[in-house]
C-alpha cells in the first residue's frame, strides 16, 4: 500500500477475461434477464466539444467514417442496438450535454432519426456548470462582475441527472442500475449482457470494465482503492513506489521435502528457484481456484519471478528494497526466534511467507510477510523419548540458516532492528516464560497432542524430563543471546 496527497491507495481486485469466459453463459443470462425486465438504463456523457479534433461541434457529431459517413454518436447507438437485438427491447438512454452543445446535440439526433433507436426511450439533460479557476485556485471572471463558468466534469453526471428530474422517472420505470459511458470510445459494448450479469452476480454496488496495463510503467491511468473506495489514479499521479503495487495473494513454504510428497506436482503444488537450490510449496491459492490453465500459468510465472527477485535482494544485501517490499518486523521476529531455538532447520524447510492485498493492517498489506512460525510451539518439548534429539543440544549455536536471515545478519542497519525487538519483546518474554514454564505445561501437552502426533508417532507425552530440558535450553539461549544482543 502507499499514501499520497490523495489518500491511502491500494490495488483493486478484478475478474479476468479467463474467468469471464468460464462463466460467460451464466453472466449473459443474468444480464439479459435484467435488461428484459427494464432494470438497466444507460447514461452517455457527451458534454464536450470536438475542439481537439479540430471540430467546432459536439464531439459525438464528428465523422469518423473512411468510405462512408459514420458519426461517433452513430457508432455508439449501433453498439447499443446489438444489445437491443439480443434482449428484444430498448433500454432507457440518458444523454448528458452541456450549455454549449445541448441544442446542437438534440438537433443532430433529430436529423438522423436517432440512428434507429426508439426516440421515446431517449432523454437529454444538461451538465451543471461550475466556476472556472486558475492553477492557484483563483476564480476567473468572464466579464467584469461576471464569473466564468465551465462544465463541472463527468463526475457531476449524477447531480445533473437528479436536478433534471430524471431520478423519479427512473424509479417509476423500475430501473435499478445505470451503465455509464463516455462519448470518446466508439468500440465500447454498451450494456454488454455478460458485463451487466457479472456485475449483478458479484454482489458489489458497481462494476467497471478495464484493460490490463502492458507493464507497470505504461503511462495510463488505473482503477484502485482510495481509502477503501474505488477510485481512479491518472498516470501522472502514479509515483515510483505505487508502480509495482499488485493484486497478488499467496502463501508459500520454503521446503526441501516438497517434491517428496506423493501428491506433489511440479509447477502446480511446488516450484523451485534453481539458482538458489530452493524448493517452495504452494499452500495458497490452489490450481482449482483459477478459471483456466493459462491464468494459473501466468500466476505461477509471476510468483516465481517475484520470489526470485526477493531472494536476489536478500542475497545482494539490497536493504532499501527489502525494507520497501517486506514486513521487516515479521522477518526480524522469525530470525530472533530461530536464534532462540538454535534451529539449523530453516535453510530449506518450514520457512513460511505470504503476500496479501486485502489486509487492513498497513504493515502487512502489499508486503512480503514471514510466518506464521507454527513449528516452534512444539519443537523444544524434547527429548520426546529417551533417544537423543536430532536437532537440539544445549550450546552456542549462532548460524543464519537461509538467504533471508543472512541478508539481515549482513546489514548493520537491520541488525539494529533485531537488537531493538529482542530487547523490547523477546528477552522479557523469554524470561517470563522460563519462570512460569511449569505453569504452561498443560498447554504444551495439548499443542503437541493435537498437532504433532502425525509427525512423531512414537510420542508418549510430556514428562518432567521434557520440561527440565526446555527450561535449561531456553535459559542457556537467553544468556547466550543477551551477550550478543542485549542493549547495555
Amino acid at each position: 500500500d502507499t499514501s499520497s496527497a490523495r489518500g491511502h491507495l491500494e490495488p483493486l481486485g478484478a475478474i479476468t477475461v479467463e474467468q469471464i469466459d468460464a462463466r460467460r453463459g451464466e453472466f449473459e443470462q443474468a444480464g439479459l434477464k435484467a435488461l428484459r425486465e427494464n432494470k438497466i438504463g444507460a447514461v452517455l456523457l457527451a458534454g464536450g466539444q470536438g475542439t481537439r479534433l479540430g471540430f467546432d461541434k459536439p464531439k459525438g457529431c464528428f465523422n469518423v467514417g473512411v468510405t462512408r459517413d459514420l458519426y461517433i454518436f452513430e457508432c455508439l447507438i449501433n453498439n447499443m442496438l446489438d444489445t437491443v437485438r439480443l434482449c428484444g427491447s430498448f433500454f432507457p438512454l440518458y444523454i448528458m450535454t452541456s450549455e454549449i452543445n445541448h441544442d446542437d446535440t438534440v438537433k443532430f439526433f433529430e436529423e438522423h432519426s436517432y440512428f434507429g433507436y426508439d426516440k421515446s426511450r431517449v432523454s437529454f439533460f444538461k451538465q451543471e456548470m461550475a466556476p472556472s479557476v486558475d492553477f492557484n485556485g483563483k476564480i476567473l471572471l468572464q466579464d467584469k462582475g461576471r464569473i466564468s463558468l465551465s462544465p463541472n466534469g463527468n463526475g457531476g453526471w449524477f447531480s445533473s441527472l437528479s436536478k433534471a428530474g430524471y431520478l423519479d422517472q427512473l424509479k417509476a420505470q423500475g430501473v435499478e442500475w445505470l451503465s455509464l459511458f463516455s462519448v470518446d470510445n466508439v468500440l465500447q459494448r454498451v450494456n454488454d449482457p455478460a458485463f451487466v450479469g457479472a456485475t449483478l452476480l458479484s454482489g458489489t454496488p458497481c462494476g467497471a470494465k478495464v484493460i490490463r496495463k502492458n507493464s507497470p510503467e505504461e503511462k495510463i491511468g488505473v482503477m484502485c482503492l482510495e481509502n477503501g473506495k474505488p477510485s481512479i489514479v491518472e498516470y501522472y499521479e502514479i509515483t515510483e513506489d505505487m508502480t509495482d503495487l499488485k493484486d497478488f495473494n499467496f502463501f508459500i513454504c520454503m521446503d526441501s521435502y516438497a517434491p517428496a510428497d506423493p501428491d506433489a506436482v511440479y509447477g502446480e503444488t511446488y516450484f523451485s528457484i534453481g539458482e538458489f537450490e530452493l524448493w517452495f510449496e504452494l499452500k495458497y491459492p490452489e490450481k482449482a481456484d483459477f478459471a483456466s490453465e493459462a491464468q494459473f500459468r501466468k500466476f505461477m510465472d509471476d510468483l516465481t519471478a517475484y520470489v526470485y527477485k526477493m531472494l536476489v535482494a536478500a542475497r545482494d544485501g539490497n536493504v532499501e528494497y527489502l525494507k520497501k517490499e517486506c514486513n521487516m518486523n515479521s522477518l526480524v521476529d522469525y530470525l530472533i526466534i530461530d536464534q532462540i531455538m538454535g534451529e539449523r532447520d530453516h535453510k530449506a524447510k518450514s520457512f513460511n511467507m505470504y503476500f496479501t492485498t486485502t489486509s487492513d493492517n498497513p504493515d502487512i498489506n502489499n508486503k512480503l510477510t514471514f510466518g506464521p512460525i507454527w513449528d516452534y510451539d512444539w519443537a523444544l518439548y524434547t527429548p520426546y523419548t529417551d533417544l537423543p534429539n536430532d536437532y537440539y543440544e544445549i550450546g552456542d549455536e549462532y548460524a543464519f540458516s537461509n538467504v533471508y536471515f543472512k541478508g539481515v545478519a549482513n546489514s548493520e542497519e537491520l541488525m539494529e532492528i533485531v537488537k531493538e525487538r529482542y530487547n523490547e519483546i523477546f528477552a522479557p518474554g523469554l524470561e517470563e516464560l522460563i519462570v512460569h514454564l511449569k505453569e504452561v505445561e498443560d498447554g504444551m501437552k495439548e499443542s503437541l497432542s493435537l498437532n504433532h502426533q502425525r509427525w512423531y508417532p512414537y510420542y508418549t507425552g510430556i514428562t518432567d524430563k521434557n520440561v527440565k530440558f526446555l527450561n535449561d535450553y531456553l535459559a542457556h539461549r537467553l544468556e547466550f543471546l543477551n551477550e550478543k544482543w542485549k542493549i547495555k
